[in-house]
């Protein structure tokens, strides 16, 4: 988050709820979360391998680039629309795979 849009506060619950989105999707573990008045802390926060496999998918996108991993530590800052991309991408990713697991 290079460039916070909105309230410090609005900046902070975006970024929980993504914690909170990738947890559940098991891209992430997380030892502790915990809740505490105006916002969340999480402690403990890896990458599962799960969440290794999605950023080093090659995405369809040209703005994207060679994959997720490559495009993040490139230097300058990413505007919105490319991490609506990402997260429309990786999303398409574990819903992909979730349907093959599936049947």
């Amino acid at each position: 988050m290079t460039e916070p849009w909105g309230s410090e506060e609005e900046v902070r619950q975006t970024f929980a709820d993504v914690l909170h989105w990738m947890n559940n999707e098991g891209l992430i573990r997380v030892s502790n979360i915990h809740e505490y008045e105006g916002g969340y802390a999480f402690s403990g926060v890896q990458l599962t391998s799960k969440g290794v496999a999605v950023i080093q998918v090659k995405p369809n996108d040209p703005e994207l680039g060679e994959s997720i991993e490559k495009k993040i530590s490139e230097p300058g800052s990413l505007d919105a629309s490319v991490y609506t991309k990402i997260g429309s991408f990786v999303g398409g990713v574990i819903g992909g795979v979730t349907q093959a697991l599936s049947g």
